[in-house]
C-alpha cells in the first residue's frame, strides 16, 4: 500500500516549473531528492542471483551507478550514470536513454526515449529502495515487476 501512495505522490509531484508542453523542467535542488540512491546495495535478480549496486553522487549534477561482480565491491561490471542538463534528469545505460518525468523526496520516475521500459525508484526507508520496471509485453499486455535493495553496511 505504501508503494501506491508513493506512486501517487509521484504522479502528482509539481517540479519547478514547466517546460515546452508537458514536459517537466528541473533544478539542482530537484536533483539533490535523489540521494536517498547514494550508497552500497543488495538485491536479488528475477533468477535468483544477488547483484550489488553502488551510487555516487559525482557532481552536484551527475550520479554513477555501478554494478559490483561482488560484495566487496572491488571490481565492477556495468554502469550507468543520471544527469541533469539543460532542465531534464536523464538516466543513460549503454545506448538507452530514459528521462525522468517525476521527482520528490521519496521517489523518481523515468519514461523512455529509446529504452524498453519505464522504471522508478521508490525510497521506502534508509535502508531499502524499490526498483519498478513497467513495459508492455508482444501480447500488448502490461507488465510489472519489482526488486527490492537493500543498503549495504
Amino acid at each position: 500500500m505504501r508503494v501506491l501512495g508513493l506512486l501517487i505522490i509521484l504522479l502528482v509531484t509539481t517540479v519547478s516549473a514547466a517546460g515546452e508542453g508537458d514536459k517537466p523542467v528541473f533544478n539542482e535542488k530537484d536533483f539533490e531528492q535523489l540521494r536517498f540512491l547514494e550508497g552500497r546495495w543488495v538485491g536479488t535478480a528475477p533468477d535468483g542471483t544477488k547483484f550489488y549496486d553502488q551510487y555516487d553522487f559525482e557532481s552536484a549534477t551527475t550520479i554513477r551507478s555501478r554494478r559490483a561482480t561482488d560484495d566487496s565491491f572491488s571490481a565492477f561490471s556495468d554502469g550507468s550514470t543520471v544527469t541533469l542538463s539543460d532542465g531534464e534528469i536523464l538516466s543513460t545505460w549503454g545506448e538507452f536513454i530514459w528521462a525522468a518525468t517525476a521527482v520528490s523526496a521519496d521517489a523518481v520516475k523515468f519514461e523512455p526515449r529509446n529504452a524498453p521500459s519505464s522504471f522508478s525508484w521508490l525510497h521506502k526507508s534508509d535502508s531499502e529502495i524499490e526498483v519498478v520496471q513497467e513495459w508492455t509485453d508482444e501480447k500488448g499486455q502490461e507488465q510489472r515487476y519489482s526488486i527490492t535493495l537493500g543498503r549495504m553496511e
